[in-house]
C-alpha cells in the first residue's frame, strides 16, 4: 500500500484527506481464510512490513470493512527502532520531522472492538522502550537512556515511570528527567502527568518550535498536572520551572533573543511568573505577571474558556524593529482577559520615537484594549486611548484617540514626512482614527480620521510648494510666511487627507484654502489670500499685479490661486473669476465650490458604506434563510423516510 490518505468516511474528495502518511509504503503478507458464510476472515498470521521492520498479527475480523469487528493479536520483541524511527520519518509529520533513533521496542498487544465512527477499537496490553537514543536532525543536543513501560486498558493509557539523560553538545550530562503520564476517556481525553529533572531546550526545540527557529537554554522543572486535553486551561498546575540562559534565533526574526530567563510557580489556582527578562540588540524588557489557566494562552481561539492575565511590563529601550517578525502576516491572537501596565523608558518603530510611555492595558480574547496611554514625544506630550481587534487576525481593526499638547511641528514632520524644516510653531492636536487591514494596501484604503490641528506663531515654507507661490505671484516674502495661529480641520478618508475650511492669520494678512493631499502627494487646493492695504503698500505691488492679482476698493491685495500637481513638484495657477467675484464683494465661489465637492465626496463615500454594509446584511440574512429551508427539507424528508420505511423518490419529494 501506498499514497494512503486517512479521514472521515464522510469525505468525498482527496482534498479533504490528511495524506501525512501517503510517503510510506506498507507492505503485508499474510495467510488465513475467509468464511464468506459468516463473513468472517480468520488470519493465521498477518506480517506488516514497515521499512526493514516488521509487526506479526493473528486473530479474526468479522464483517470485514468499514465497521469490522477485531479480535487481533500482536506480539514484537526487541523491535529495532532505529528502523520504525526511519519509516515514520518519511511521513510528513511535524513532530517526527528530521527525527533519528536507536533502541529497542517491544509489545504485546490486543486489539479489540468494532471499527466505524463510534470510536477507534480497544487496545490492551503493553509496550516498553529500552536503551533508545533520539536525536532531531541539527540540534545541538540529545536524549540518552531512554526507558518507559506504557499500559493500555480500555479507554486508557497508563506511562507510570518515564527516564531519560539529557546529552548537551559538549557531552555534558543534565539532571535526568523523570515523569508519567495517564490518559483515561480517549473520546475528551483526560490527562495527568508529572515530568521532573534539568532539561535542554535544544533537544526538544524541533518538537515545539516553527521548522526554522532554533532554541538554546536549561529549564528545571518540577510539575505536575491534571485536566482536559481538550481545553488546556481546566489543566490544573502546580510545581515550579526556572529558564536560564535562553536563546531564540529564526530568520523570521530580525535579532537573536538573548538573556530569557524566568521563575515560574505554579498552584492549582494560578501561576505566577517573577523576573521574565530577555533582550534583542539594543532591546530589553522584564515582565512579572500571574496568570490563571495558564495553558489557555497556548490554546486555539474556541478550545475552552480564556486565561486571567495581570502583568507589569518595564523596559529601559524597546525598538520593536529588533523584536517583531521581518515577515508581514496576522498577527498572533491572545487567548486572555485581564490587562496590566506599561512603563517604557524610550520606545520606538520606525519613524516613531517617543520616550516615558505609560500605559494601562486591558485585555480580551482576541482584542487589547488601551484605556489611558501618555509618552513624550516631539518636544511634547502625546496622550489617548487606543483599541487593538485581532478578532479576525486576517483583517486586525484600529481605533485610537489622540490629544497632542505643545508638541514642535517641525520636529513631528521632520520625523515622518520629508518636509523637514516647512512648518514651524506649537502644535495641539485632536484626532479620532480608524483603520483594517493587514498589509499597506488593506491600511490605505480603510483608514478614516478626523480631527483638528492648531498651530501658533510659527511659519510656513520654504518648500516646493511656497517657493511656487512666490513665484507666481511675483512676491518673494511668500517664501516664508510667518502666523499668528493656523486652524487646520482635517480628515482621512479614501486614501487622501482633506484640510477643508483652514484659516491661516499673520503678517501676510488672511489666507483661506480648502482641498486635499493625496497618499501619493497629489494637491487638489483652492487658496484665497486677503493682503491688507498696509501690507501691500509695503510691497512692490506692480508685479504682483501685473502677473494677476487684484486690488479692490479699500486697496487690499486679493490672490485666488489654484494648487495641483505634487508635493514634490507644485502647480500653481491664478483663479481669475474668483478674484473678480470678491472684487464684486462676493465670497470667493473658488472655495465655496471646493468645499461643496469635498462634502458631496463625503456623503457619497458614507453612502456606499452604507450600501456596502446593508448588501451584506442581505446576504447573510439570505444564508441564514437558506441554511434554516435546508435543514427543514432534510428533517422533513427523514421523517417521512421513517414513516414510509424506505428512500422517496425526487417526485414524493
Amino acid at each position: 500500500m501506498r499514497g494512503v490518505a486517512r479521514g472521515s468516511l464522510a469525505a468525498r474528495r482527496l482534498v479533504d484527506l490528511d495524506r501525512s502518511l501517503a510517503p510510506l509504503v506498507f507492505k503485508l503478507d499474510h495467510r488465513g481464510a475467509y468464511d464468506s458464510a459468516s463473513r468472517r476472515l480468520a488470519l493465521e498470521r498477518a506480517t506488516l512490513s514497515l521499512g526493514r521492520a516488521s509487526i506479526d498479527l493473528s486473530g479474526v475480523v468479522d464483517d470485514p470493512g468499514p465497521r469490522a469487528r477485531l479480535d487481533l493479536k500482536t506480539r514484537g520483541r526487541a523491535l529495532d527502532l532505529a528502523r520504525l524511527v526511519d519509516f515514520a520519518n518519511a511521513a510528513d509529520l511535524k513532530a517526527l520531522r528530521g527525527l533519528r533513533g536507536s533502541g529497542q521496542l517491544s509489545f504485546d498487544l490486543a486489539i479489540r472492538g468494532p471499527l466505524g465512527p463510534g470510536g477507534p477499537p480497544r487496545l490492551v496490553g503493553r509496550l516498553t522502550v529500552a536503551d533508545a537514543t533520539l536525536r532531531y536532525a541539527g540540534a545541538p543536543a540529545r536524549l540518552e537512556g531512554v526507558r518507559l513501560g506504557a499500559r493500555f486498558a480500555p479507554d486508557s493509557l497508563t506511562i507510570p515511570d518515564f527516564q531519560a539523560r539529557v546529552v548537551g553538545a559538549t557531552g555534558s550530562r543534565l539532571t535526568p528527567l523523570s515523569g508519567r503520564l495517564d490518559v483515561t476517556h480517549f473520546a475528551d481525553p483526560v490527562v495527568s502527568f508529572g515530568l521532573r529533572g534539568d532539561l535542554d531546550l535544544a533537544a526538544i526545540g524541533p518538537l515545539v518550535a516553527p521548522k526554522d527557529m532554533r532554541l538554546t537554554g536549561r529549564s528545571a522543572l518540577d510539575l505536575e498536572g491534571r485536566g482536559r486535553a481538550k481545553d488546556p486551561g481546566s489543566i490544573a498546575l502546580s510545581g515550579r520551572a526556572r529558564l536560564v540562559g535562553g536563546t531564540v534565533e529564526s530568520r523570521q526574526l530580525p535579532r537573536k533573543i538573548e538573556g530569557l530567563e524566568a521563575a515560574f510557580e505554579f498552584s492549582p489556582a494560578r501561576a505566577a511568573v517573577r523576573g521574565l527578562k530577555a533582550r534583542a540588540a539594543r532591546s530589553s524588557f522584564a515582565i512579572d505577571a500571574s496568570v490563571t489557566r495558564p495553558l489557555a494562552l497556548l490554546a486555539k481561539p474556541g478550545a475552552g474558556g480564556p486565561a486571567a492575565v495581570e502583568f507589569q511590563l518595564d523596559s529601559p529601550y524597546l525598538d520593536l524593529a529588533e523584536l517583531l517578525p521581518v515577515a508581514g502576516g496576522a498577527p498572533f491572537v491572545l487567548q486572555a482577559t485581564g490587562g496590566g501596565r506599561a512603563s517604557i523608558a524610550r520606545l520606538k518603530n520606525g519613524k516613531l520615537d517617543v520616550s516615558n510611555v505609560r500605559a494601562q492595558m486591558i485585555l480580551e480574547p482576541g482584542v487589547v484594549s488601551i484605556p489611558d496611554f501618555r509618552c513624550d514625544g516631539y518636544q511634547g506630550v502625546v496622550a489617548g486611548a487606543a483599541r487593538f481587534d485581532l478578532g479576525d487576525p486576517k483583517r486586525p481593526a484600529m481605533t485610537l484617540k489622540a490629544h497632542v499638547d505643545s508638541v514642535q511641528a517641525d520636529a513631528l514632520l521632520s520625523a515622518w514626512t520629508p518636509a523637514k524644516g516647512l512648518l514651524r510653531g506649537s502644535l495641539d492636536s485632536r484626532m479620532d482614527l480608524a483603520l483594517r487591514g493587514a498589509t499597506p494596501d488593506e491600511i490605505k484604503r480603510s483608514l478614516t480620521a478626523v480631527g483638528l490641528a492648531t498651530f501658533a506663531h510659527g511659519s510656513f515654507g520654504p518648500g516646493p510648494v511656497p517657493d511656487e507661490i512666490a513665484k507666481t505671484t511675483h512676491i518673494a516674502p511668500l517664501r516664508r510666511l510667518d502666523f499668528h495661529n493656523l486652524k487646520v480641520p482635517f480628515r482621512i478618508e479614501r486614501g487622501r487627507v482633506v484640510t477643508d475650511a483652514v484659516e491661516m492669520r499673520g503678517p501676510y494678512g488672511d489666507w483661506k484654502m480648502s482641498g486635499a493631499v493625496g497618499f501619493d502627494g497629489a494637491l487638489d487646493y483652492a487658496v484665497s489670500v486677503t493682503l491688507p492695504r498696509e501690507v501691500a503698500q509695503r510691497l512692490e505691488t506692480r508685479s504682483p499685479l501685473a502677473a494677476g492679482a487684484l486690488a479692490d476698493e479699500q486697496g487690499n491685495l486679493l490672490l485666488d490661486l489654484k494648487v495641483t500637481g505634487t508635493g514634490r513638484a507644485p502647480r500653481v495657477a491664478w483663479d481669475g473669476q474668483a478674484m473678480r467675484d470678491r472684487v464684486a464683494g462676493r465670497v470667493s465661489q473658488a472655495l465655496k465650490a471646493q468645499h461643496k465637492r469635498l462634502e458631496r465626496e463625503v456623503e457619497d463615500a458614507v453612502a456606499a458604506r452604507r450600501r456596502a454594509a446593508e448588501d451584506s446584511a442581505r446576504a447573510a440574512v439570505g444564508r441564514a434563510r437558506q441554511g434554516l429551508a435546508d435543514s427543514l427539507r432534510r428533517r422533513a424528508g427523514g421523517v417521512l423516510k421513517g414513516f414510509f420505511g424506505g428512500a422517496l423518490g425526487d417526485s414524493a419529494r
